[in-house]
């Protein structure tokens, strides 16, 4: 995206686009740590460590105080220090917040060790590159200044997706001459598990005095039957800017609803299900696509004596039928079959295999599935 935008700088400014600076801001950072790092207890060539380096480290920094890396995950602590970091949260901060949680107390002694480690063999991580510059424009207001006259004027695009340590470093630079503009929109914040804080681009005009707002309402992408429906979707959120997209494109096709889920079950306990009658419109709508895939979640521990009836989720490609159930029949390792007639489901058990797997059939028409050995019942 950064050279991209470097392609259409040097187009629309011409002479003179070389000493415009487009990069994001880990590029921007490395280009002043390199040159004033040494005003911060750093040699200037610095080694910038990739994730694989940050393990290897962080393992030993575990290792040394002797802490269980079962309770510390190398992942998840990483993930830890990296917040902090998006954040501007010290080491002596973290042990602060600690105070009696016991955990947290060992995190800030791997947060510290970790980055005594980094700075023993002059070497940064990639959050570090961030928050390094905001601590070295604070503690040499010199070399913050010498910035704020080379970069008068600041543009931020994406700006719904800055964190914290982002957002110093933008106030920062903008702070003597005020000629900041960010481009953004709060409705597309998607970020904030990496860190980003949707409260930059809600809160700008309080950040920044005399901000002016300019809506760009109109789509050029999307037909108005999707902007009409995203705008009746996202109008329920709470705090956001208020805004209503629209387009001059044509009126488009009707949208498609479908049901999806995010996983299935690994287990289940019993053995007899019954189908609904509300699972027709599936079935109709199946009629019509020509296939699916249907996804039926194994059943371990399986017995003939288990009379009790199980209500258990069938999951179709297009969409879900909810608490679907079938006529009593027992199964273990299974293969199903939809029967046009009724749309009623049979089972084939399979008696030779003991394992329970999850059952994937591909139904390429509605009255006939593909049997893998299973005998009928």
């Amino acid at each position: 995206a950064a050279g991209e935008m470097r392609e259409r700088v040097n187009k629309i400014v011409g002479f003179g686009a070389e000493q415009v600076w487009v990069s994001t801001f880990h590029s921007a950072c490395v280009r002043i740590l390199r040159r004033y790092i040494d005003r911060i207890g750093y040699s200037n060539d610095f080694t910038i460590y990739d994730t694989e380096d940050q393990k290897k480290l962080l393992k030993d920094v575990i290792k040394n105080l002797n802490l269980d890396p079962k309770m510390y995950k190398e992942n998840a602590v990483l993930g830890k220090i990296s917040d902090f970091k998006n954040k501007l949260v010290t080491t002596g901060e973290v042990a602060q917040m600690a105070q009696s949680d016991f955990k947290l107390l060992n995190l800030s002694k791997i947060y510290n060790n970790y980055q005594e480690a980094l700075k023993k063999n002059n070497a940064l991580d990639f959050d570090d590159l961030i928050m390094k510059t905001v601590h070295l424009f604070r503690k040499c207001p010199e070399v913050l200044e010498s910035y704020q006259e080379r970069l008068k004027y600041i543009m931020v695009d994406e700006y719904q997706d800055t964190n914290g340590a982002q957002f110093a470093f933008i106030k920062l630079l903008a702070s003597k001459y005020q000629n900041l503009c960010v481009v953004g929109d709060d409705d597309q914040s998607i970020y904030k598990f990496r860190g980003a804080d949707i409260s930059n681009i809600l809160q700008f005009e309080k950040n920044f005095n005399n901000a002016r707002v300019v809506k760009l309402e109109q789509n050029y992408r999307s037909t108005k039957t999707i902007l009409d429906a995203a705008n009746e979707v996202i109008h329920n959120n709470k705090g956001r800017k208020d805004k209503t997209l629209w387009s001059d494109n044509e009126q488009g096709e009707k949208i498609d609803l479908y049901h999806h889920i995010d996983s299935i079950p690994r287990k289940t306990t019993d053995s007899v299900l019954t189908l609904h009658g509300h699972a027709h419109k599936y079935v109709t709508r199946l009629k019509q696509n020509g296939g699916l895939d249907i996804v039926v979640p194994s059943l371990s521990n399986l017995s003939d004596t288990l009379p009790t009836a199980l209500e258990m989720n069938l999951f179709f490609r297009f969409g879900k039928v909810e608490k679907v159930d079938l006529k009593q029949v027992y199964f273990d390792n299974t293969d199903i079959i939809l029967s046009e007639e009724n749309y009623d489901l049979s089972i084939y058990r399979d008696t030779k295999k003991e394992n329970s797997a999850n059952v994937i059939s591909k139904l390429n028409t509605i009255e006939r599935a593909k049997v893998y050995g299973l005998s009928m019942k």
